[in-house]
Protein backbone atom coordinates (compact mmCIF):
# COMPACT_ATOMS: atom_id res chain seq x y z
CA UNK A 1 0.00 0.00 0.00
CA UNK A 2 1.32 3.62 -0.47
CA UNK A 3 3.23 5.09 2.10
CA UNK A 4 2.29 8.52 3.40
CA UNK A 5 4.72 11.39 2.04
CA UNK A 6 5.91 13.38 5.05
CA UNK A 7 4.49 16.69 4.19
CA UNK A 8 1.40 15.31 2.87
CA UNK A 9 -1.57 13.81 5.21
CA UNK A 10 -4.16 11.03 3.84
CA UNK A 11 -6.99 13.47 4.46
CA UNK A 12 -5.57 16.40 1.93
CA UNK A 13 -3.44 14.04 -0.61
CA UNK A 14 -4.15 10.86 -0.73
CA UNK A 15 -7.46 9.77 0.84
CA UNK A 16 -9.26 9.09 -2.99
CA UNK A 17 -5.54 7.94 -4.66
CA UNK A 18 -6.49 4.33 -3.53
CA UNK A 19 -10.01 4.25 -5.32
CA UNK A 20 -9.06 6.67 -8.28
CA UNK A 21 -5.49 4.18 -9.03
CA UNK A 22 -6.75 0.92 -8.71
CA UNK A 23 -3.88 -0.62 -10.89
CA UNK A 24 -0.87 0.43 -8.69
CA UNK A 25 -3.20 0.33 -5.12
CA UNK A 26 -1.39 -3.03 -4.21
CA UNK A 27 2.24 -1.65 -5.35
CA UNK A 28 4.90 -1.65 -2.14
CA UNK A 29 6.75 0.67 -1.15
CA UNK A 30 5.64 3.65 -3.01
CA UNK A 31 5.19 7.63 -1.62
CA UNK A 32 1.95 8.97 -3.06
CA UNK A 33 4.07 10.98 -4.93
CA UNK A 34 5.64 8.23 -6.61
CA UNK A 35 2.46 6.09 -7.25
CA UNK A 36 0.89 9.62 -9.23
CA UNK A 37 4.02 9.92 -11.02
CA UNK A 38 4.23 6.04 -12.38
CA UNK A 39 0.49 6.69 -12.83
CA UNK A 40 1.37 10.03 -14.92
CA UNK A 41 4.36 8.04 -16.78
CA UNK A 42 2.60 4.71 -17.72
CA UNK A 43 -1.21 6.23 -18.59
CA UNK A 44 0.39 9.30 -21.11
CA UNK A 45 -2.21 10.46 -23.25
CA UNK A 46 -1.81 12.08 -26.48
CA UNK A 47 -4.55 15.25 -26.26
CA UNK A 48 -6.77 15.19 -29.56
CA UNK A 49 -7.42 19.26 -30.42
CA UNK A 50 -10.77 18.81 -32.12
CA UNK A 51 -11.23 22.73 -31.67
CA UNK A 52 -15.16 21.79 -30.08
CA UNK A 53 -16.17 21.24 -26.80
CA UNK A 54 -16.16 17.43 -25.72
CA UNK A 55 -19.43 15.99 -23.78
CA UNK A 56 -17.43 12.85 -21.72
CA UNK A 57 -19.66 9.83 -21.31
CA UNK A 58 -18.00 7.57 -18.39
CA UNK A 59 -18.41 4.56 -19.18
CA UNK A 60 -14.50 3.71 -20.06
CA UNK A 61 -11.32 3.60 -18.37
CA UNK A 62 -9.47 4.90 -20.85
CA UNK A 63 -10.93 8.43 -20.89
CA UNK A 64 -9.20 10.92 -23.35
CA UNK A 65 -7.59 8.05 -25.35
CA UNK A 66 -11.27 7.02 -26.15
CA UNK A 67 -13.01 8.59 -28.63
CA UNK A 68 -15.34 11.13 -27.06
CA UNK A 69 -18.45 12.09 -28.55
CA UNK A 70 -18.29 15.72 -29.64
CA UNK A 71 -21.57 17.91 -29.12
CA UNK A 72 -21.28 21.51 -30.22
CA UNK A 73 -24.63 22.29 -28.29
CA UNK A 74 -26.01 25.67 -28.04
CA UNK A 75 -26.38 26.27 -24.40
CA UNK A 76 -22.48 25.22 -24.45
CA UNK A 77 -21.53 27.25 -26.94
CA UNK A 78 -23.24 30.28 -25.31
CA UNK A 79 -21.47 29.57 -22.50
CA UNK A 80 -17.72 29.53 -24.26
CA UNK A 81 -18.64 32.45 -26.48
CA UNK A 82 -19.38 34.76 -22.93
CA UNK A 83 -16.50 33.76 -20.97
CA UNK A 84 -14.18 34.20 -24.18
CA UNK A 85 -14.46 37.34 -25.24
CA UNK A 86 -14.59 40.97 -23.49
CA UNK A 87 -18.13 41.82 -24.90
CA UNK A 88 -19.37 38.76 -23.53
CA UNK A 89 -18.26 39.55 -20.06
CA UNK A 90 -19.50 42.88 -20.64
CA UNK A 91 -22.90 41.52 -21.59
CA UNK A 92 -22.74 39.54 -18.73
CA UNK A 93 -22.34 42.19 -16.62
CA UNK A 94 -25.02 44.55 -17.88
CA UNK A 95 -27.37 41.71 -16.99
CA UNK A 96 -26.81 41.19 -13.72
CA UNK A 97 -26.53 44.50 -11.81
CA UNK A 98 -26.91 43.19 -8.87
CA UNK A 99 -23.07 41.93 -9.05
CA UNK A 100 -21.87 44.51 -11.22
CA UNK A 101 -19.94 46.76 -8.67
CA UNK A 102 -18.45 43.60 -7.63
CA UNK A 103 -17.17 42.35 -10.71
CA UNK A 104 -16.01 46.02 -11.79
CA UNK A 105 -14.08 46.22 -8.36
CA UNK A 106 -12.75 42.28 -9.11
CA UNK A 107 -11.38 43.46 -12.70
CA UNK A 108 -9.82 46.32 -11.83
CA UNK A 109 -7.56 44.06 -9.61
CA UNK A 110 -5.81 43.76 -13.16
CA UNK A 111 -4.16 46.88 -13.03
CA UNK A 112 -2.50 45.78 -9.67
CA UNK A 113 -0.27 42.74 -11.73
CA UNK A 114 0.55 45.28 -14.73
CA UNK A 115 1.91 47.48 -11.84
CA UNK A 116 5.36 46.84 -11.76
CA UNK A 117 5.78 48.44 -8.69
CA UNK A 118 2.67 46.33 -6.54
CA UNK A 119 3.83 44.58 -3.69
CA UNK A 120 4.02 41.01 -3.06
CA UNK A 121 0.78 41.12 -0.64
CA UNK A 122 -1.03 43.54 -3.43
CA UNK A 123 -0.42 40.96 -6.27
CA UNK A 124 -1.36 37.96 -4.32
CA UNK A 125 -4.48 39.76 -3.18
CA UNK A 126 -5.02 40.54 -6.75
CA UNK A 127 -4.88 36.85 -8.03
CA UNK A 128 -7.08 35.73 -5.21
CA UNK A 129 -9.99 38.40 -6.47
CA UNK A 130 -9.66 37.61 -10.23
CA UNK A 131 -9.25 33.86 -9.56
CA UNK A 132 -12.75 34.46 -7.31
CA UNK A 133 -13.97 36.46 -10.24
CA UNK A 134 -13.40 34.01 -13.00
CA UNK A 135 -15.51 31.53 -10.83
CA UNK A 136 -18.25 33.85 -10.33
CA UNK A 137 -18.22 34.37 -14.23
CA UNK A 138 -18.41 30.91 -15.07
CA UNK A 139 -21.55 30.06 -12.27
CA UNK A 140 -23.39 33.01 -13.57
CA UNK A 141 -23.03 32.52 -17.21
CA UNK A 142 -24.20 28.74 -16.75
CA UNK A 143 -27.44 29.72 -14.72
CA UNK A 144 -28.04 32.34 -17.12
CA UNK A 145 -27.92 29.61 -20.07
CA UNK A 146 -29.50 27.05 -18.49
CA UNK A 147 -32.36 29.84 -17.45
CA UNK A 148 -32.85 30.94 -21.24
CA UNK A 149 -33.90 27.00 -21.91
CA UNK A 150 -36.65 26.63 -19.63
CA UNK A 151 -35.17 25.94 -16.34
CA UNK A 152 -36.06 27.38 -13.06
CA UNK A 153 -32.72 28.05 -11.42
CA UNK A 154 -31.96 28.67 -7.72
CA UNK A 155 -30.42 32.37 -7.38
CA UNK A 156 -28.77 31.69 -3.81
CA UNK A 157 -26.25 28.61 -3.08
CA UNK A 158 -27.66 26.44 0.05
CA UNK A 159 -26.21 24.54 1.64
CA UNK A 160 -26.21 20.19 0.97
CA UNK A 161 -24.87 17.62 2.21
CA UNK A 162 -21.51 15.60 1.12
CA UNK A 163 -19.76 12.34 2.25
CA UNK A 164 -17.39 14.73 3.83
CA UNK A 165 -19.38 17.56 4.64
CA UNK A 166 -21.74 20.06 3.79
CA UNK A 167 -21.10 22.03 0.28
CA UNK A 168 -22.42 24.14 -1.56
CA UNK A 169 -23.63 23.33 -5.43
CA UNK A 170 -22.63 26.07 -7.87
CA UNK A 171 -25.92 25.39 -10.01
CA UNK A 172 -29.27 23.79 -9.08
CA UNK A 173 -31.71 24.02 -11.83
CA UNK A 174 -34.97 22.34 -11.91
CA UNK A 175 -36.83 21.57 -15.32
CA UNK A 176 -40.51 22.50 -14.44
CA UNK A 177 -41.27 22.68 -17.99
CA UNK A 178 -43.83 19.61 -19.00
CA UNK A 179 -41.17 18.70 -21.73
CA UNK A 180 -37.94 16.71 -21.89
CA UNK A 181 -34.81 19.63 -21.79
CA UNK A 182 -31.70 18.13 -23.27
CA UNK A 183 -28.54 19.83 -21.93
CA UNK A 184 -25.00 19.62 -21.00
CA UNK A 185 -25.26 15.68 -22.01
CA UNK A 186 -28.15 14.81 -19.48
CA UNK A 187 -32.02 14.23 -20.59
CA UNK A 188 -33.63 16.41 -17.71
CA UNK A 189 -37.18 15.00 -17.30
CA UNK A 190 -39.88 16.88 -16.52
CA UNK A 191 -39.31 17.74 -12.26
CA UNK A 192 -35.87 16.73 -12.30
CA UNK A 193 -32.91 18.57 -11.25
CA UNK A 194 -29.91 18.80 -13.17
CA UNK A 195 -26.79 19.76 -10.27
CA UNK A 196 -23.23 21.49 -11.39
CA UNK A 197 -20.15 22.00 -10.17
CA UNK A 198 -18.23 24.81 -11.98
CA UNK A 199 -14.58 24.52 -12.57
CA UNK A 200 -12.34 27.24 -13.80
CA UNK A 201 -8.81 27.47 -13.73
CA UNK A 202 -4.96 25.96 -14.55
CA UNK A 203 -4.11 22.44 -14.61
CA UNK A 204 -2.46 22.92 -11.08
CA UNK A 205 -5.97 23.96 -9.33
CA UNK A 206 -7.92 21.71 -11.08
CA UNK A 207 -5.61 18.49 -10.15
CA UNK A 208 -5.65 19.52 -6.27
CA UNK A 209 -10.12 19.83 -6.59
CA UNK A 210 -10.36 16.69 -8.06
CA UNK A 211 -8.33 15.05 -5.40
CA UNK A 212 -9.42 17.44 -2.73
CA UNK A 213 -12.67 19.15 -2.75
CA UNK A 214 -14.90 17.60 -5.99
CA UNK A 215 -15.79 14.30 -4.53
CA UNK A 216 -16.97 15.84 -1.45
CA UNK A 217 -18.80 18.66 -3.70
CA UNK A 218 -20.12 15.60 -6.67
CA UNK A 219 -21.36 13.50 -3.71
CA UNK A 220 -23.82 15.63 -2.45
CA UNK A 221 -25.61 16.90 -5.70
CA UNK A 222 -29.36 15.96 -6.47
CA UNK A 223 -30.41 14.60 -9.41
CA UNK A 224 -28.28 14.79 -12.44
CA UNK A 225 -24.82 15.77 -11.56
CA UNK A 226 -22.21 17.70 -14.06
CA UNK A 227 -19.06 18.71 -13.80
CA UNK A 228 -18.42 21.71 -16.31
CA UNK A 229 -14.57 22.70 -16.48
CA UNK A 230 -11.79 25.16 -18.68
CA UNK A 231 -10.15 22.78 -21.38
CA UNK A 232 -7.09 23.29 -18.51
CA UNK A 233 -8.38 19.56 -17.19
CA UNK A 234 -7.26 17.69 -20.10
CA UNK A 235 -3.37 18.15 -18.51
CA UNK A 236 -4.41 16.91 -15.14
CA UNK A 237 -2.91 13.06 -14.65
CA UNK A 238 -4.80 10.79 -17.21
CA UNK A 239 -7.92 9.25 -15.76
CA UNK A 240 -8.14 11.03 -12.16
CA UNK A 241 -11.28 13.42 -13.94
CA UNK A 242 -12.82 9.99 -15.43
CA UNK A 243 -12.54 8.22 -12.08
CA UNK A 244 -13.98 11.26 -10.20
CA UNK A 245 -16.48 11.10 -11.94
CA UNK A 246 -17.51 7.39 -12.55
CA UNK A 247 -17.24 7.47 -8.75
CA UNK A 248 -20.71 10.26 -8.25
CA UNK A 249 -21.91 8.85 -11.31
CA UNK A 250 -21.28 12.65 -12.80
CA UNK A 251 -20.96 13.74 -16.55
CA UNK A 252 -17.65 15.86 -17.32
CA UNK A 253 -18.36 18.42 -19.67
CA UNK A 254 -15.08 20.50 -20.91
CA UNK A 255 -15.29 23.67 -22.33
CA UNK A 256 -13.52 24.32 -25.72
CA UNK A 257 -12.04 27.70 -23.23
CA UNK A 258 -9.11 27.69 -21.33
CA UNK A 259 -8.55 29.70 -17.94
CA UNK A 260 -5.69 31.80 -20.29
CA UNK A 261 -9.02 32.71 -23.04
CA UNK A 262 -10.64 34.14 -20.16
CA UNK A 263 -7.90 36.13 -18.28
CA UNK A 264 -7.38 37.83 -21.54
CA UNK A 265 -11.16 38.96 -21.97
CA UNK A 266 -11.12 40.33 -18.65
CA UNK A 267 -8.10 42.01 -19.09
CA UNK A 268 -9.68 43.70 -22.44
CA UNK A 269 -13.26 44.53 -20.57
CA UNK A 270 -11.55 47.08 -19.25
CA UNK A 271 -10.64 48.80 -23.00
CA UNK A 272 -14.38 48.45 -24.08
Amino acid sequence: MFEVDSANSVGEVCKNELRLYPEIESMEGLTSTEAKRYWDNHFLFEKQDTGVSQIIESSDREFFEQKVEANQEETISEIENELKSATGIKDLITRHPEKAELWKSQIEAVEVLNNPEASPFEIRSSQARLGILKGQLLEAVAKDALADIGFDVETKQRVVEGESGGTRPDVIAKNNTSQTIEVLGNKIESGEVLSIECKCGGTTYLTSQLYNHIPNQLSGHEGKKVLLTTSDIYDTPTGLAKNVCDLYNAKLVVLDVSVADIEQAIKEVKDI
